[in-house]
């Protein structure tokens, strides 16, 4: 027997019912907007008929669905209705919403707030749309782990090999320690050696030292005793020599024959060129610039003057040539003429003490800048000035004495006495020098005749000079 399945009807009469419930409402809130006549709620107005549009919207959808739902399970003995089917998917909902099966609505609606609260969501824009923000946020925080884990990763590689290179380092800088610990070590003992080498050879030193020493303070005592019997035999002799001088008369010692000796002679002369040819040259220690002065072959008169300057220009080993600086027109230069220059000598360096003042320049005053002068000339032609007269001393060229200075009287000042002081000591020195060199016959020179004897010509001032 076929089995007879009831046919129900559809619920049109609720869905019916539902749209003039929503078309109500909407004309409601026309007719509220038109009757408040607010800018500001009019607004509010508006946005609440969207809202409400768009939830109709949503709603005819939802009850379109539920319609096709309904038809798809018509054919069952039981059909479930359109509030069945709503309140099963705000069930659905509040089950999916909280993860609890069986959670009422109310139940769910609350934990959805307070897990608003609890993330502190000030926008809610739905859980899904959370859940979605919440799982990107979640992928980029995992993308953080993972790039920061990389770069630590990289981090413990780059301290790994950091600390590898500090030890090769600290290896290396132990091996170079060691080896200058070594290389000290090594100086260290060296050292020592030449210390003890250096003490050693420092304590023959001071052996042999004393040694000599005493050896040369004997040799000293020896020399010294050898002196002071060669002084008494010159004091004896001396002796000897002043009675026989006293007692006999005879030739005294010519000082100025020392001054009159020549060192050349004239080879030859070129008038017309002005030159003239001597027979000393490099051998004979001459130089250039040397000066001469020219004396006729009967020999070089007391005065020192003679007959013409020369000065040497070239030399050779055994001849020089030389320029005519002066002469005298009416007794020329010819072969055969002496040459001489006090201050030189082919063997020996003079020693020279100069004394005074002295004029130079031909104008009749004696200043001591000629004194200077004249030293710069003997020392110019290779001889030597001393300062005292002794036995070594071969000439004393002496200027004109100091004038003798009057003695201040008591009251005069300080500064009088001490220019009187060194005056008088410039006249007693001169004084001194001349009597050391009398007692000694030390050839004297005056000023003039030195100058003619190194062939010295005077440049006279103007008297506007």
């Amino acid at each position: 027997m076929a089995r007879v399945v009831q046919r129900r009807t559809p619920p049109y009469l609720t869905i019916v019912f539902a749209i003039l419930f929503v078309t109500a409402t909407v004309l409601a809130v026309l007719f509220f907007n038109k009757w408040t006549g607010s800018d500001k709620t009019s607004k509010a107005r508006a946005a609440l008929i969207a809202s409400l549009a768009n939830t109709q919207e949503r709603k005819r959808a939802e009850i379109r669905q539920m319609m096709r739902n309904y038809e798809q399970t018509k054919g069952n003995r039981v059909a479930q209705t359109v509030v069945g089917q709503l309140t099963a998917q705000r069930g659905g909902l509040a089950d999916a919403a909280t993860g609890v099966p069986n959670t009422a609505y109310s139940q769910a609606i609350q934990e959805i707030e307070k897990t608003y609260e609890q993330l502190d969501i000030q926008v809610r824009s739905g859980l899904l749309k959370h859940m979605v923000d919440f799982h990107q946020r979640l992928g980029q925080k995992d993308a953080d782990i993972t790039r920061i884990t990389q770069e630590k990763e990289q981090l413990q590689q780059q301290l790994a090999k950091a600390g590898q290179d500090l030890t090769d380092l600290k290896a290396d800088f132990d091996a170079k320690l060691a080896q200058k610990d070594q290389q000290i070590e090594s100086l260290d003992t060296k050292f020592q050696n030449f210390e003890t080498a250096h003490n050693t050879k420092l304590a023959e030193a001071k052996k042999e030292y004393s040694d000599s020493a005493a050896e040369l303070t004997k040799q000293v005592a020896s020399h010294a005793s050898q002196i002071q019997k060669l002084q008494r035999e010159v004091i004896v002799w001396k002796r000897k020599y002043d009675a026989e001088t006293r007692n006999k008369p005879g030739k005294t010692l010519d000082a100025g024959k020392v001054a009159r000796r020549p060192d050349g002679k004239v080879l030859r002369v070129l008038s017309d060129e002005g030159l003239v040819y001597v027979n000393i040259g490099s051998k004979d220690r001459a130089t250039e610039d040397l000066r001469l002065t020219v004396y006729p072959y009967t020999g070089i008169p007391d005065s020192g003057g003679g007959k013409a300057v020369i000065e040497v220009t070239d030399v050779s080993e055994n001849v020089s040539e030389c320029r005519i600086i002066q002469q005298d027109k009416n007794n020329p230069v010819v072969a055969g003429d002496l040459v001489a220059n006090v201050v030189y000598d082919a063997l020996r360096n003079y020693n020279f003490v100069v004394e005074g003042d002295f004029d130079l320049d031909g104008t009749g005053e004696s200043t001591p800048a000629g004194t200077k002068a004249i030293k710069e000339l003997v020392r110019r032609y290779s001889g030597r000035v001393i300062n005292e007269v002794s036995l070594d001393t071969d000439f004393v060229i002496l200027g004109d004495p100091p004038i003798r200075p009057r003695k201040p009287d008591d009251t005069d000042p300080q500064e009088s006495w001490d220019v009187y002081q060194e005056r008088l000591k410039a006249f007693n020195r001169f004084e001194a020098v001349k009597k050391l060199a009398e007692a000694n016959q030390t050839p004297r020179l005056g000023g003039k005749r030195f100058l003619d004897l190194i062939g010295y010509i005077p440049t006279k001032r103007n008297n506007n000079d």
